[in-house]
């Protein structure tokens, strides 16, 4: 998504507030020099990387489950509490204990987020996309954010409602999952005060750290469904913008070991250890008559993934509006707006799923046929009913059960799952939506049968009610998603039914196709494009609306930002600080001097950092410290005279005194080594110097007219395009290498503009494209004489 819509003045400011990361770490004269004096490691790099995946696996794993026994253990006793109360004659202390107990938990859940880590509200999924599609994301992988994230869903979610929303803990497990990829490949924490270069010294680099977030997602996936293979699947088709095949080996590793982690752990804290998993997660109690594939469930998914495509839709949609309607209510302050929205939307839905339970009353757990009542006597409850009877709307509203899909009021479960997405509490939506089309695919098949005067009960391939739940489930999930092959091998792998696989495929399939038609976008994106961050995808294309030939026919210039500011190669601390004053970019364009011609770019953060160590040569001998106590911790940036000296991280840690090139034996020493070169190019939790710091940096170096050599420090594979490029290669450029800005040169080599993420903006081009055909019309409809423009046409024509 990001940005076909023309976004508002704040949206706008926000869109310009982001920063790319850059995908391969800029190769500049210190890096190469450094890479090249690297020393041998104990293990190679590949082996690092093999390493990591399984220590990422294994702490998902061990995650997973300790959120799941945390869900598990406020669950029983709260709707063991509920269980009591709710009879004949108590049922007005069921629904105060039900509301109560609800508006309590949702409230913890959003205060933890809402006052002790933002970043870590709702699911976190539209984030993970972002970051690794080449965003920074403040605050959204640290440990803080990882520890609230943890809380929150333990609070809002017990498997579906038991804080009364409509929610799951799988978007959480996503983010969790990435927070541990990220932190554990850098081998560092700025919280703990942690820092171990030497861990894994070849995984301390942008491309690395990214790729582990990726594995670190898709063990998140695993974790929370128990499906490595929909995991590795899940994060190829919808969360990683740069995969490999290198990548997806490591990546079936660790989700291979974080499902087995979870599931021995459960296993074990069961009372026994042998059989990791005895039945699958989630049963649709689909009859043996049933389980194999027949012609007349292909028709049955066709029946569902129409309608489940346009709910999808409709999810999505409502989803956006009420987005739109949070950002107006929730002004100033909006904390304790927060809490007191998810608190009253969580009241309200323990009620209302209360009530329609009572109102569904009493069923007997079998019927006449094949009911799996063992399993049966697990998921339901009885509360108001006798011993030989269950109540089976609160089988599903009360503890999120799918067998009673059949028994309940749709439109009560679809108004709970709108009210609970986007609110501040650590939740997910892959629950509701599979009880959502759960819901729809018995209902719809309860229709059928009814019409077609068949026998529901699963004797009749036709009107069996597990196929409907499962290709109501895949319907609906994959026109909110859009997922295709990782939601067909999740649904096998909980399922564990492998005769529906084509039916499952076609619903998708149709689904997919029916939702795209009504609503281009998927919820993820949706979601991406209502906070402004500027993502771009292949499936923006379609929102540039340029003409016939698309963007191949369109030069860079209709997109450029003109006239770029500069830096040199050689200059002073006083013109760096200028430049660095005068333009909040990110990147900057570095010409030599003697020709002006452009060499390639610097970032925003290498030149903080060389005017940083500039002042501490030049300045803090004088007994003035330069700035950098808060943003960097007090480390000092080092100066040429230290020996070894030690430059903070991008996280706030310290490196240490590892040898990795900084000692140079033709020149001197290079102040800045690999390691702190390649931790400048990562994508950070927060800015190496915060605004005040900059500000009294830059206000200490002015005036200074000392020679500031950038040289080593340029960016020299920088890529470059003539100002008559494609900007439709241009976009695959900087996709396909993950830059962070394309420079724009005229044919002597001279920068004329940049190419930025946000220039990039389907939104922006178009918007430059209807100015420039304004301005045309209005120069031929205000310079020349029609009568003289026919009569030279003609001209032209006989000449021809």
């Amino acid at each position: 998504m990001g940005g076909h819509r023309h976004p508002s003045d704040a949206d706008a400011r926000r869109l310009r507030s982001y920063e790319s990361i850059q995908y391969l770490p800029p190769n500049s004269a210190a890096y190469r020099k450094g890479a090249r004096s690297l020393r041998p490691a104990a293990l190679s790099p590949g082996s690092q990387r093999w390493c990591m995946a399984a220590l990422i696996g294994l702490t998902t794993g061990c995650v997973g489950f300790g959120l799941k026994t945390a869900l598990f253990a406020l669950e029983g006793g709260r709707l063991a509490v509920l269980e009591r109360l709710a009879t004949d004659k108590t049922m007005w202390l069921a629904a105060l204990w039900a509301g109560s107990s609800a508006f309590a938990l949702a409230g913890v859940a959003a205060a933890i987020t809402a006052y002790g880590a933002p970043a870590a509200s709702s699911s976190g999924v539209p984030e993970v996309i972002a970051y690794l599609n080449g965003i920074t994301i403040r605050e959204a992988f640290n440990l803080r954010t990882a520890l609230a994230k943890f809380a929150s869903c333990a609070c809002a979610v017990q498997r579906a409602v038991a804080s009364g929303l409509a929610a799951g803990p799988e978007g959480p497990m996503i983010h969790l999952g990435a927070i541990i990829g990220r932190g554990l490949s850098q081998a560092e924490s700025a919280a703990l005060g942690l820092n171990f270069p030497r861990a894994f010294p070849a995984l301390r680099n942008s491309r690395d750290l990214r790729d582990h977030v990726s594995l670190g997602a898709a063990c998140g996936v695993s974790a929370a469904f128990g499906a490595p293979i929909g995991g590795l699947l899940f994060a190829a088709e919808e969360v990683a913008s740069f995969w490999s095949t290198e990548l997806s080996w490591r990546v079936f590793f660790a989700c291979a070991v974080a499902t087995t982690t979870r599931d021995v752990l459960l296993a074990v804290g069961a009372g026994g250890f042998g059989p990791i998993r005895s039945r699958a997660l989630v049963l649709f109690h689909i009859t043996s008559a049933a389980r194999r594939s027949h012609v007349l469930h292909f028709a049955a998914a066709a029946c569902c993934g129409v309608p489940g495509g346009a709910l999808g839709a409709l999810f999505i949609r409502a989803q956006a509006a009420q987005a739109a309607l949070r950002a107006r209510w929730r002004t100033n302050d909006t904390r304790p707006k927060k809490v007191l929205e998810a608190a009253s939307v969580a009241l309200a839905t323990a009620l209302v799923f209360l009530g329609a339970s009572f109102a569904l009353g009493c069923d007997t757990a079998c019927g006449d046929g094949d009911c799996h009542a063992q399993q049966l006597e697990e998921a339901y409850m009885r509360y108001w009913c006798d011993d030989r009877r269950v109540a089976r709307g609160a089988a599903l509203l009360l503890t999120g059960g799918e067998e009673t899909a059949l028994a309940l009021c749709f439109g009560v479960y679809f108004w709970a799952a709108v009210s609970a997405m986007g609110l501040s509490p650590a939740t997910g939506n892959v629950i509701p939506l599979l009880i959502m089309g759960a819901l729809l695919g018995r209902l719809l098949g309860a229709s059928v049968a009814a019409v077609l005067d068949v026998d529901p009960d699963g004797s009749d391939l036709w009107g069996d009610p597990g196929v409907w739940a499962v290709l109501g489930a895949a319907s609906v999930f994959s026109g909110v998603t859009r997922l295709t092959i990782s939601l067909t091998v999740i649904l096998y792998e909980i399922t564990d039914d492998v005769a529906l696989l084509l039916p499952v495929m076609f619903a998708v399939l149709v689904s997919r196709t029916v939702a795209i038609k009504l609503q281009a976008e998927s919820l993820y994106h949706v979601l991406l494009e209502t906070k402004s961050v500027p993502v771009l995808l292949e499936s923006s294309d379609k929102h540039y609306d340029v003409g016939p030939g698309g963007l191949d026919v369109l030069p860079v210039t209709d997109a450029m930002s003109p006239d770029p500011k500069c830096a040199y190669t050689t200059t002073t601390a006083t013109d760096a600080a200028a430049l660095l004053a005068a333009a909040r970019h990110h990147t900057f364009p570095v010409l030599r001097p003697s020709d002006g011609r452009c060499c390639g770019t610097i970032t925003r953060d290498h030149l903080l950092a060389v005017l940083r160590r500039h002042a501490a040569e030049r300045v803090e001998p004088a007994g003035v410290r330069a700035p950098g106590d808060g943003g960097l911790e007090g480390v000092q940036m080092p100066s040429t005279r230290e020996r070894g000296a030690r430059m903070p991280s991008r996280s706030g840690d310290d490196d240490g005194p590892a040898d990795d090139g900084a000692d140079d034996d033709d020149g001197g020493e290079d102040p800045l080594r690999l390691s702190q070169l390649q931790h400048l190019s990562s994508p950070a939790t927060r800015p190496i110097l915060d605004a005040r710091e900059e500000s009294r940096l830059l206000a200490l170096v002015k005036g200074d007219g000392t020679p500031v050599e950038l040289g080593s420090y340029v960016h020299a594979s920088a890529i470059k395009v003539q100002a008559d490029f494609s900007l439709a290669r241009a976009l695959i450029l900087y996709r396909t290498l993950g830059l962070r800005a394309i420079v724009v040169v005229d044919v002597d080599n001279r920068a004329v503009g940049m190419l930025t993420r946000q220039d990039l903006l389907p939104f922006h081009v178009n918007d430059y494209r209807s100015r420039r055909a304004d301005s045309e019309a209005a120069t031929v409809c205000d310079g020349d004489d029609p009568t003289e423009l026919e009569a030279t046409a003609a001209e032209l024509a006989d000449l021809v």
